[in-house]
């Protein structure tokens, strides 16, 4: 056997015919003997046999039969340590050779023995599917052909040596031995050596082959993400293009990011050595929101060592790079960031700047803004931010959605919509989504930061800022009562929703399910279960708005403490002074009957805590003499009955006389409304409540009606 083909084999480099010559050369004593004579192999052989003992008796039923006497001894002596070492140590020319060596004296390669995988950890819960039946994982259980799994953290193991973790993930097991296939998640894996056995990590948009590496593995149903920390991992698409990632890289494979059916590997973002490592959550709170205190604060991807031609793809690329580690916080240095679309934030990952001197500037009146990259993601969120121009909707998933903006109307029901979600410290501007259709003018359902979660919520310290820009837009409006209105006027910005926590779009879909019940203010937990989340906390936020509403929630406590769902409390709203209400669907003009809110908290749910917030609330002028109708300070209307939430402390002085009120309600039930006050000529209490009973109500200014016995 020539020396080139034995440096070709050390080297990892045989593959096909030359891999047949090579089991063939084997099998010959004479020349068997000459390869092991080879003085790299040498070394080679006594790296492996400290690497692992798992192919002692193989390696030793190889020696037995060499020529060379000196390595056999060399090697039984070293064999005896028993010392595993890293797993790059079975990367290359050294892994390869031992394992032909096994396979040649086994005298077959089908002779090999297979993996057999068996759950060895569960971090969280796992569920295996199988047929019709849905069962708990468990440790120690063996999974089968045709599993399917749904995984919050489990590892699993093979008997040579092979692990792999996965969290959130969702796999099929397409063979047990060697082949999963990954529909959503991340995994990390740590895979031993076996260059005729590769074992494959099939995704929804390519097959990651891998014969021995440590590796970090990203997938959803439009992406794939690799990172390679030793070894070499070959991503192959499809159509069958392909490219190797080695120690250090990582790749990233998708519809939009392919170029000529290329996979481009590329370096990573480095951890950040400046940017904050705190928990800024228990800097602010101490211990009060603890979930918090699992996001990973010390891993950090500075998105400046990105390498890609514009701020939008940096931040993608820094994202991607968080995901592949298992989550992360991608770093807006300080400084202006530039996109022209919205920025996907998977599970996992917190997009964190440095306050308000990282700022990320979006299109203006492009409806563009931060959003989920899966509705039912986990532990995501933004903190410490300026944003200009865009908006933060952590939205959920709907049945019945049609992807229109404002789809959620015709939406039938709630799939679900992830959990641990978190904004705090943002500073947002011009926040706004156009109607589109030509018509330069605010949706009426755009909303400045929306966050949707079935458990754990947290919108803190942010500020939603005044408009400074001002851009003139003409209006061509209907009245009507005949005629029309046209005139050139500043573009409403602050014409929308403020902070939204499981409420607006919820509320579409629960009067469209609910009617009836709806119109009383009797929905309850069993019948739609989504406007009663728990976690819930809104706190120390500081609002601007010109209509519509400040802050708006639902939420639900334990059931039988008063004031144990959600947390509203320390926030200011102030309605804009003189502004004048022009249209709301851009076509007609609107009236002085016309409803436009002017609300700085609106209230669903039970169990609420609402205490030591402020207001400053204000109607609306219109074209026509008049104002708009509303301009509430506080109200809980309709859609579900009140029980057990506190009203405390809230001091709604400085605006027009309103309302501070539990109205339209079927049931107001041990509630408490305690030391709120309001301007003059305002309602504090209830109105036109069906049945008022066990409710605390003292303190108030003005006295507050309604809501006796």
């Amino acid at each position: 056997m020539s020396a080139d083909l034995i440096g070709r084999l050390l080297d990892g480099a045989l593959e096909g015919s030359e891999l047949d010559a090579f089991e063939a050369a084997w099998r010959d004593p004479a020349q068997r003997a000459d390869i092991l004579a080879h003085a790299r192999l040498d070394a080679a052989l006594r790296r492996l046999a400290r690497a692992d003992a798992a192919v002692r008796d193989a390696v030793l039923a190889s020696l037995q039969a060499a020529s060379s006497g000196r390595l056999k001894k060399d090697v039984m002596a070293t064999l005896g340590r028993r010392r595993r070492t890293a797993l790059a140590a079975l990367i290359g020319a050294a892994a390869a050779l031992v394992l032909w060596a096994t396979y040649a004296v086994a005298s077959s390669w089908s002779t090999m023995p297979s993996r057999q995988q068996l759950i060895v950890r569960l971090a969280a819960d796992a569920f295996v599917s199988r047929g019709h039946d849905r069962l708990p994982l468990l440790p120690g259980a063996e999974l089968r052909a045709g599993d399917r799994v749904d995984a919050i953290g489990l590892t699993i193991a093979w008997d040579d040596g092979t692990t792999a973790t996965f969290r959130d993930t969702a796999f099929m097991v397409a063979d047990p031995s060697r082949r999963l296939s990954i529909a959503s998640g991340s995994v990390a894996a740590s895979v031993e050596s076996r260059p005729r056995d590769p074992l494959l990590f099939e995704t929804p948009r390519g097959v990651a082959r891998v014969v021995g590496t440590d590796l970090l593995l990203a997938v959803d149903a439009r992406r794939t993400l690799l990172d390679v920390a030793h070894g070499l991992v070959r991503l192959e698409q499809p159509s069958g293009a392909s490219a190797d990632v080695g120690a250090g890289g990582w790749a990233r494979l998708d519809a939009a990011g392919m170029q000529d059916g290329a996979v481009a590997a590329r370096p990573g973002p480095s951890l950040a050595p400046e940017a904050p490592r705190d928990d800024p959550v228990a800097a602010r709170y101490g211990h009060d929101h603890g979930w918090v205190a699992a996001f990973p604060w010390t891993r950090v991807f500075d998105a400046r060592d990105a390498r890609a031609p514009d701020d939008r793809r940096r931040i993608a690329l820094a994202i991607d790079a968080a995901v592949a580690a298992g989550g992360g916080v991608v770093w807006l240095a300080p400084g202006t960031w530039r996109v022209d679309r919205d920025i996907e934030l998977p599970a996992g990952v917190v997009l964190r700047g440095s306050g308000h001197a990282s700022l990320l500037v979006f299109p203006d009146r492009a409806g563009a803004g931060i959003i989920n990259a899966d509705a039912r993601a986990r532990d995501l969120g933004i903190v410490d931010l300026a944003i200009d121009g865009g908006s933060i909707r952590l939205l959920p998933e709907l049945e019945g959605h049609d992807g229109a903006f404002d789809g959620w109307r015709r939406a039938s029901g709630v799939v679900g919509m992830g959990a641990r979600k978190l904004v705090v410290g943002v500073a947002l501007r011009h926040a706004t989504q156009p109607l589109g259709e030509g018509l330069a003018w605010p949706h009426p359902f755009s909303t400045a930061v929306a966050v949707y979660s079935d458990e754990h919520a947290l919108v803190a310290d942010n500020d939603l800022l005044p408009a400074t820009r001002r851009v003139d837009v003409g209006l061509d409006l209907a009245r009507a009562a005949g005629g029309r209105f046209t005139a050139t006027v500043p573009y409403p910005y602050d014409e929308r929703y403020g902070i939204d926590v499981n409420r607006l779009m919820l509320g579409g879909i629960a009067g469209s399910r609910h009617g009836a019940q709806a119109a009383a203010g009797a929905i309850e937990p069993s019948q739609f279960p989504w406007w009663f989340r728990r976690g819930l906390a809104i706190r120390d936020n500081r609002v601007h708005c010109a209509g519509r509403v400040g802050i708006s929630w639902s939420g639900g406590g334990d059931g039988a403490t008063a004031g144990s769902g959600t947390l509203v409390t320390g926030n200011a709203v102030e309605i804009a002074a003189a502004s004048i209400a022009y249209s709301t669907d851009g076509r007609t003009l609107r009236n002085p009957s016309s409803s436009n809110e002017n609300r700085c908290y609106d209230q669903c749910g039970h169990a609420s805590l609402v205490a030591c917030n402020r207001g400053i609330a204000r109607r609306q002028r219109t074209v026509d003499p008049g104002f708009t109708g509303d301009g509430e300070a506080l109200l809980h209307r309709a859609l579900t009955s009140a029980r057990l939430a506190i009203w405390r402390d809230n001091d709604f002085t400085g605006g027009q006389p309103c309302l501070v009120a539990y109205q339209g309600v079927a049931q107001v039930s041990d509630c408490q409304v305690i030391g709120n006050r309001a301007p003059s000529g305002s309602t504090i209490g209830g109105t036109r409540v069906r049945l008022a009973r066990g409710n605390t109500v003292h303190g108030n200014d003005p006295r507050a009606i309604g809501l006796d016995d």
